[in-house]
């Protein structure tokens, strides 16, 4: 890994640990699973990191919490998730606050 992709790295890394907590974006309640979770905040990486790419960003979640490789997309997904601390979706726990 170079200098440059470093330092993206160490952005996504600030952004998992600071900024996506407090996204609170209307659309994470309409998703169903931590798969679409998780892809979506991979998304709002991309978009909020400069140079910041699906490969970088597996790099710094499987070092993150019980470091680890994933043997797919989707497990990487779930394990941001779990990076964030959501043990429910945030759908499921504004449905259970509503009844």
């Amino acid at each position: 890994m170079n200098e440059t992709e470093k330092s993206i790295c160490d952005n996504i890394c600030l952004i998992i640990q600071d900024g996506l907590r407090s996204v609170c974006d209307p659309i994470i309640f309409s998703k169903t699973t931590f798969i679409e979770l998780g892809e979506f905040y991979y998304n709002f990486i991309i978009s909020n990191v400069e140079g910041a790419n699906i490969e970088l960003i597996n790099a710094v979640v499987s070092t993150m919490y019980l470091p680890s490789s994933c043997d797919n997309q989707n497990k990487y997904y779930e394990k941001l998730c779990r990076i964030l601390g959501f043990q429910q979706l945030p759908g499921d726990i504004i449905f259970n606050v509503r009844d």
